[in-house]
């Protein structure tokens, strides 16, 4: 069977490593906020998607369609 890698979330990107600065893609601020749910919800999907893989990843129906769902979301976003 083929292991599923944790993704890397956006929680150690950044000059201060604190996350990326969400102003950045969007110099504006008419973006900012549409930037920050963006890429909060893109992080939210990461974690989710790596605490389901977290002690190894046994397929089961529920696990894999939500496990698609997230990324597919991430892709997407």
């Amino acid at each position: 069977m083929q292991s599923i890698e944790h993704l890397k979330s956006t929680d150690g990107l950044g000059e201060g490593k604190g996350g990326i600065w969400k102003k950045w893609p969007w110099k504006d601020l008419d973006h900012y906020e549409l930037m920050s749910d963006l890429i909060l919800k893109a992080n939210y999907s990461i974690q989710d998607f790596n605490a389901v893989i977290k002690d190894g990843f046994s397929p089961n129906i529920k696990d894999t369609v939500f496990l698609v769902a997230l990324a597919t979301w991430i892709k997407d976003a």
